[in-house]
């Protein structure tokens, strides 16, 4: 799933090639990208990378789509990524 703005994106499954590609374009446009996956370590591993891109501003996030209260979690954590945290 993908969710952007001008100023925000939101990829899942962002360590996959398509879903690392859109992240970081959204990155190099200027957005902040939150990235999720169900795993932790592809989250940690695709944040590591896109924080490399000059001026990035990225988060990561654990969400497997058929928890519910893992896609609770992932609005919750973009709201705070969009209010500076």
């Amino acid at each position: 799933f993908i969710y952007s703005s001008s100023q925000y994106g939101v990829t899942g499954h962002s360590f996959l090639r398509i879903g690392f590609a859109i992240a970081k374009q959204l990155a190099q446009d200027g957005a902040k990208v939150m990235v999720s996956s169900r795993k932790q370590d592809k989250v940690k591993d695709t944040v590591a990378q896109l924080e490399k891109e000059p001026g990035c501003t990225v988060k990561g996030v654990v969400c497997h789509v058929a928890k519910p209260e893992h896609r609770k979690n992932l609005i919750k954590e973009v709201k705070i990524f969009k209010k500076g945290g």
